[in-house]
């Protein structure tokens, strides 16, 4: 039996919660400490869900010993300097996505997660369901043909102004927030980096309404976007993503003889799934059991974590995760700088910018 990860947590979002449950159905990780900026408020928040540290203050943690690892939630601007933190103080790192806000970020993570020998991973947990190991081997067994296009939705209503998704200081918006998923899964179904990318946004909330809840200058994020990824093996993706319309999941997977659909491609739920497999024999439902894809998640963490460990540096698997990080973030970096473009110049031909 291996002895199970002690993991900290930087913060109290609510996302936290989750990872919580998930830990809470492992025999290979706990949650034993929490860190905050507000003592009363992190023992408060420790308590209830029986975490037995609370830390005033997140260096407090990682210099503290009582854990072998950390989670971070924090909204994404602090995402970089505490990963790095961390890694400086030999953590092995779970960051919450976006992990960074710029390709150079996420190289300078990556970089140092190398130095120190020391794995670090973005937290997309849809992607340990097993409804995306049946959904490869569908594509695998040719039953939809090639891949052709791959589109995607995430979106959902904010009607807070002060929420971190909501706010520029905070690098908020919709692409971070829950729009990387749509990129972070295109690129995983294609199988390689894309090679240009184009996007239409629209910023800062000013749909009618926004301004009589509260929302002004600080909320210029991208409250919207729409975009398109080119891959170099013929596989477009588009997709859609907003924190400013009414919430909807969903992802198809089109070939050359066939279809997959997903209508809980993001957030399971713990609950059973449905893929539908679309071609000239009809729809076939594929029923998925529950998962729980937190639990899923952190026990692929702290295999990677005792991997590292047995090869005493940083496994073959540790690399790819660092590297899809950064992949990731260049994908993101190179959708800004087109809708950027068409938003400064008024410029309304979809000009690809590439992704380097």
């Amino acid at each position: 039996m291996v002895d199970p990860i002690m993991i900290g947590i930087l913060g109290t979002a609510s996302i936290a919660d989750s990872v919580i449950e998930g830990a809470s159905k492992s025999s290979l990780v706990r949650i034993t400490a929490v860190a905050g900026r507000d003592p009363e408020r992190t023992e408060n928040w420790a308590r209830p869900r029986r975490i037995p540290h609370a830390f005033d203050g997140y260096q407090a943690l990682l210099d503290s010993g009582a854990v072998d690892a950390v989670y971070i939630p924090l909204p994404n601007s602090l995402h970089l300097e505490w990963a790095l933190r961390a890694i400086e103080a030999g953590l092995p790192v779970l960051v919450e996505k976006p992990a960074c806000t710029s390709k150079t970020a996420a190289m300078r993570l990556r970089d140092a997660s190398i130095a120190a020998g020391v794995p670090v991973m973005e937290a997309f947990m849809y992607r340990f369901h097993p409804l995306w190991a049946e959904v490869a081997n569908i594509i695998s067994s040719g039953r939809i043909g090639e891949v052709r296009t791959i589109e995607s939705r995430f979106s959902w209503a904010c009607d807070d102004p002060d929420s971190g998704p909501a706010l520029a200081g905070l690098a908020g918006g919709a692409l971070f927030d829950v729009g990387c998923y749509c990129v972070h899964m295109s690129r995983m179904i294609a199988g390689c980096e894309p090679s240009r990318a184009a996007a239409f946004e629209r910023r800062g909330f000013r749909q009618a309404g926004y301004k009589e809840l509260g929302f002004g200058s600080r909320n210029n994020v991208d409250d919207t976007m729409v975009g398109l990824l080119d891959f170099p093996n013929g596989v477009l993706a588009h997709f859609e993503t907003s924190i400013s319309s009414f919430e909807r999941h969903g992802a198809t997977i089109c070939g050359s003889k066939g279809a997959v659909t997903i209508d809980r491609p993001w957030l399971q739920d713990c609950v059973p799934c449905v893929i539908t497999l679309i071609d000239d024999d009809g729809r076939t439902l594929v029923r998925i059991p529950p998962a729980d894809t937190y639990q899923m998640e952190l026990e692929a963490f702290a295999a990677l974590i005792q991997a590292c460990r047995r090869d005493r540096a940083l496994t073959a698997g540790a690399r790819a995760a660092a590297d899809d990080m950064v992949n990731n973030a260049a994908a993101l970096d190179a959708l800004f700088v087109s809708a950027a473009r068409r938003s400064h110049d008024g410029n309304s031909s979809v000009d690809k910018h590439p992704v380097t």
